[in-house]
């Protein structure tokens, strides 16, 4: 594992936006999909989503390598340490909806009886989760509800969880006036390693 920084570094820093900016996209166009007539626009819709939700994986997969081999930037010593866990907790909660949300909605689209392809961005067909086409109707369909519930309750969890992260962030910046939100600021100087 990497030292540590008093930031984090830009790669760190470009995933993180990239993500955050992909995931906040996604929450909306989710919740208008959702609500499209079927027709050529919903399809449209969902394959965007889909798009965007097979990037974000790829992204967040590449962002757990960065993590793990990249040390993030220590946490102030006058941060108490139940904030400092909180933190930690809820960097753990990221990671795991920016796995998660993309593989339930993967098995989502995997078991669904509609059998729709995936095309990303229109272009490159990305296949459904192996194995799943080959399990009885009945098991695909109990998939297909677990993994629809889970994909919204993920979202909905995304929600509280940004609202939180971004109510700590004003917290540092605006009350406590300590450097955790230049750790990942854009502008502020760090090196790309």
């Amino acid at each position: 594992m990497g030292t540590s920084s008093a930031r984090y570094n830009n790669i760190a820093v470009l995933l993180h936006w990239l993500i955050a900016l992909a995931i906040i996209f996604q929450l909306g166009l989710g919740w208008r999909m959702v609500d499209e007539p079927k027709g050529a626009g919903a399809y449209a819709l969902f394959q965007l989503h889909k798009s965007i939700g097979f990037s974000i994986l790829f992204l967040s997969v590449f962002r757990v390598f960065w993590r793990l081999t990249h040390k993030a930037p220590e946490l102030p010593n006058t941060m108490p340490q139940w904030e400092q866990l909180a933190a930690k907790l809820a960097h753990l909660a990221f990671y795991g909806i920016m796995l998660g949300l993309p593989l339930t909605g993967w098995l989502l689209v995997s078991a669904s009886s509609t059998n729709i392809p995936t095309v990303l961005f229109g272009v490159v067909p990305f296949p459904h989760l192996p194995l799943i086409a080959e399990l009885s109707t009945d098991i695909k369909y109990q998939l297909h509800e677990l993994a629809e519930v889970s994909h919204a309750l993920l979202a909905i969890a995304t929600m509280g969880l940004l609202l939180l992260h971004i109510g700590a962030v004003l917290k540092h910046q605006l009350i406590v006036k300590d450097v955790v939100f230049s750790h990942m600021a854009v502008g502020a100087k760090a090196g790309w390693g």
